[in-house]
């Protein structure tokens, strides 16, 4: 089994200091899965900090090649991926991927993944922690981000997996479940340790509900 996680800083693992939710997941089943010797999977984490849909349209094909299983079935490919293609450029005045082009590119994305692979998922997009307090404008200053533009984005993934059958993980509402527990980095834009290690139970949870993953050792 071949798990290849595409993204941005999440999947990147920003800012958590246990390499991310992907790193969690792969150290869960490196300790658990592998006490059977005919279990064996391999995690790719391939997560570029401030990507967008167009940044990872133009790296996939060149990533996914050396790294797919030739039985489609035993590839699982997950996307999370725009929150950047919807922030506002304020010193453009413009929408930094616009919501059609926007559409059409996870619709690609899907696309090219499903030829790959049968089990194909994309891991929905969550809010900011207060945009009225933008904390991430020290390193970002003509950067915004809106929790209702990055809903419509959001909302957009949703629908698409809807049509195609593509798995569907609702990150944004365990956010919304977690807002007040410190799951955010000081930023308020990436998530900290916390946010990681919930991420990680949600994927996980996931995977095996599936059937994609065999269940392991109880958390």
């Amino acid at each position: 089994m071949r798990i290849l996680v595409f993204g941005d800083s999440i999947v990147y693992g920003g800012w958590d200091t246990e390499g991310g939710w992907v790193s969690r997941l792969r150290k869960f089943y490196d300790t658990t899965g592998f006490k059977d010797e005919n279990y064996f999977m391999l995690f790719y984490q391939l997560g570029i900090d401030s990507q967008t849909t167009e940044d990872l349209l133009e790296r996939f094909d060149a990533e996914v090649r050396p790294r797919v299983d030739e039985n489609k079935g035993e590839n699982i490919i997950i996307f999370e991926i725009g929150k950047n293609d919807s922030t506002f450029n304020e010193k453009q005045k413009r929408i930094k991927v616009e919501k059609k082009r926007f559409e059409k590119n996870i619709k690609t994305l899907f696309s090219k993944a499903s030829k790959l692979s049968s089990n194909v998922i994309f891991i929905g997009l969550a809010r900011t922690f207060d945009e009225k307090n933008p904390r991430y404008k020290i390193w970002t200053p003509d950067i915004t981000f809106s929790n209702s533009n990055i809903r419509e984005y959001d909302t957009v993934v949703r629908k698409i997996c809807k049509r195609t059958g593509a798995g569907y993980i609702d990150l944004g509402a365990e956010v919304r479940r977690n807002l007040k527990s410190g799951i955010f980095d000081k930023d308020g834009v990436h998530l900290n340790n916390k946010g990681h290690e919930m991420i990680f139970r949600l994927v996980k949870a996931y995977l095996e509900r599936k059937g994609l993953l065999k269940a392991g050792t109880p958390l």
